[in-house]
């Protein structure tokens, strides 16, 4: 099944820009840190910026995704 998906140049197109996306992300977000930790010199402040980038993940992603799960659907 995954050798037919693999043949269609759209599918190939769109998982190497998401993959390329990603890896600009996180490399984007490692390009922060460096820089906190470069202007500041200071560790904490760089642990501060790491969670900074981190929290809105888990409260809104896992926490979110959790509430959503549990909590009863409206229905029309």
């Amino acid at each position: 099944m995954y050798k037919t998906l693999w043949k269609n140049k759209n599918i190939r197109y769109y998982l190497l820009a998401g993959g390329v996306s990603r890896l600009g992300d996180v490399l984007s977000g490692m390009a922060f840190l460096f820089l906190a930790y470069d202007l500041t010199g200071s560790s904490l402040h760089t642990t501060g910026m790491a969670m900074a980038e981190t929290l809105p993940y888990l409260l809104f992603g896992l926490i979110g995704g959790v509430m959503a799960d549990w909590l009863p659907k409206k229905s029309y």
